[in-house]
C-alpha cells in the first residue's frame, strides 16, 4: 500500500506489531463484529481518514475470516474500490485497487 495509507484490523489475534512494521497507522478492532459499527470506532476511522491516511487495507483475522455479512458490511462501509485478496495464515486481506 501507499505509504499513507491505514490499516483497518479485525479479529482476535491481530498484533501491533503489523502496523509498527508496516510503518503504517492502523485501527484495530478486536473480533465483536458490533464494534466497527460502535459510535466510537466510526469516530476512530473518521479521524484516521481526516488525517490524511485512508484505509488501504482490511484485514479480517481469526473468526471475523469466516465472517461473511461483516466483510461485506465493511468493505461496502468504506466505499468501492477494495478487492478481496489471499487468505494468509487463514486471516482474509482485501486492498485497495
Amino acid at each position: 500500500t501507499e505509504t499513507n495509507r491505514s490499516i483497518v484490523i479485525f479479529g482476535d489475534d491481530w498484533d501491533p506489531y503489523i502496523p509498527y512494521y508496516s510503518e503504517r497507522r492502523a485501527l484495530m478492532i478486536p473480533w465483536d463484529e458490533h464494534l466497527y459499527f460502535a459510535d466510537g470506532t466510526q469516530q476512530a476511522l473518521k479521524s484516521l481518514i481526516a488525517s490524511g491516511h485512508p484505509v488501504g487495507v482490511v484485514i479480517f483475522a481469526g473468526l471475523t475470516a469466516g465472517s461473511n455479512d461483516l466483510q461485506r458490511d465493511v468493505i461496502t462501509s468504506l466505499g468501492r474500490g477494495f478487492a478481496r485478496g489471499e487468505s494468509i495464515n487463514g486471516s482474509l486481506v482485501y486492498f485497495r485497487k
